[in-house]
């Protein structure tokens, strides 16, 4: 397991292994999804204060279970939270996307420290405009389990702040979400959904705790 450090004043010619270039090409990653990709299971990538704006449509993916950290501690009023990513107006849907591989079980996965935002707050209702999104598709065995979401403000989504969808014979285990809260997702208001298809797929021990949802 290895730490790996993202900085708006980084580099992705950088190999993500410090937090500032010190020597040649050693030094933070500009963007996270570079950091995402150089990535392996277990690794904890650290996310300098700034702003990032999600690359494309397909927001910022995470398909392996890693620590996704960001600078400063979140007190539940997101006041020193200091890592906003947010959406181009230009492109709906998830900020965050967690695919886990199809057939397979991914655990350890953790978020911490992080406001979620559109460039402007949505005021048209787009379906799969999400702050943190986890559908896990029809492939059977693909599980999430124990994920961790703590200190994660999603604000000005159209559609659901937090959004988790089990399909054919998967699960999402385990999730837990503390000192977060969803503000102002209020076009299709929703501020944390959970949901199953067929229905006999079951969400198992889903924690909220000090978590509130406000104008959803």
């Amino acid at each position: 397991m290895a730490n790996l450090y993202v900085s708006t004043a980084g580099s992705d010619s950088f190999d993500g292994t410090a937090q500032l270039n010190i020597l040649g090409n050693i030094g933070p990653k500009l963007t996270i999804g570079a950091a995402i990709t150089a990535a392996t299971a277990g690794d904890t990538i650290y996310v300098a204060r700034g702003t990032y704006t999600a690359p494309n449509a397909t927001g910022w993916v995470i398909s392996k279970p890693i620590s996704l950290i960001g600078e400063g501690a979140g007190n539940n009023s997101g006041a020193s939270i200091g890592v906003i990513l947010q959406r181009n107006n230009a492109h709906a849907g998830p900020i965050i996307d967690i695919q886990p591989p199809a057939g397979f079980s991914m655990s350890g996965l953790r978020i911490e420290n992080f406001k979620l935002i559109r460039e402007t707050a949505a005021t048209v209702a787009v379906a799969g405009d999400y702050g943190v999104k986890c559908s896990l598709g029809a492939v059977a065995s693909t599980k999430l389990v124990r994920p961790v979401f703590r200190n994660i403000i999603v604000a000005g989504t159209s559609d659901s702040g937090f959004y988790f969808k089990a399909g054919d014979g998967d699960d999402c285990v385990f999730i837990f979400c503390e000192f977060s809260h969803c503000e102002g997702n209020n076009t299709m208001g929703r501020g944390f959904l959970m949901e199953t298809s067929p229905v006999e797929n079951a969400f198992i021990c889903s924690t909220l705790s000090h978590c509130y949802f406000i104008d959803n």
